[in-house]
């Protein structure tokens, strides 16, 4: 069988890797896009995965709209020559380009419509019709229809399972921590994707309340989509 993996953020890289090394075990040809979003691109190297860029978004939510067809067509161009029996990926880009190269469609998410807004279930309604499946988590608590197939799991423990995931107790030296040292990690999301219009997060003078506070009592690491003020030292950009 014939493949394309849409992986356009980091975590969908981290997603699939395995399930790309599984199925060229298995004897099935796999081609990957990827969106140069974040850190996207660093980690499918980190990973030696061989792929294509599609996108290179806009910082812009509109931005991202106006260009979305035109990297829709970048992908069916990319890949018409391939001739995949099946897409897959996490929604709109694969889904339109499934429909644009004949192949059938299989979408993974965790999000849910009716949780995240009205412009994200308008962006859902859009593609659905170009979907074969759609699996969620059973505790997704949207019904999509005939479409949905419900796993009892999550999408992290793709990577993140024991099966796979061996932490590297090495990673403490690195950051300078002693071996019971209490830490904290906070993730500032940067709210720049399309379906987060209308929803913000911590401003910047709350984020630098929130890490003051903390300093006072253990060691804080930032990883933050969008950098943080100057008053934060960053460790992670």
């Amino acid at each position: 069988m014939k493949i394309v993996i849409f992986a356009n953020t980091p975590a969908q890289v981290h997603f699939y890797n395995n399930i790309i090394l599984k199925l060229k075990e298995d004897g099935h040809q796999v081609k990957i896009l990827i969106r140069n979003y974040g850190e996207t691109i660093e980690v499918a190297n980190e990973l030696r995965l061989d792929y294509a860029v599609h996108s290179n978004p806009s910082s812009s939510k509109v931005g991202k709209i106006i260009s979305l067809p035109l990297e829709i067509l970048k992908a069916y161009k990319i890949m018409r020559n391939f001739r995949p029996d099946l897409v897959s990926g996490f929604g709109v880009y694969d889904a339109f380009t499934s429909a644009l190269l004949g192949s059938k469609c299989v979408e993974f998410t965790d999000s849910e419509p009716r949780v995240n807004r009205l412009f994200y279930a308008i962006q859902f309604k859009l593609y659905m019709p170009f979907v074969d499946a759609i699996i969620t988590p059973e505790s997704f608590r949207d019904n999509l229809g005939k479409k949905q197939i419900r796993v009892n799991s999550f999408k992290e423990l793709a990577y993140l399972h024991p099966y796979y995931f061996k932490p590297d107790e090495g990673i403490k030296g690195l950051l300078g921590l002693r071996d019971c040292e209490d830490y904290v990690l906070l993730r500032f999301n940067a709210f720049d994707a399309v379906h987060d219009f209308g929803i913000g997060g911590f401003s910047n003078n709350d984020k630098i309340r929130l890490v003051c506070e903390l300093e006072k009592y253990t060691k804080v690491f930032i990883s933050s989509e969008s950098g943080v003020p100057d008053e934060i030292t960053c460790v992670f950009g």
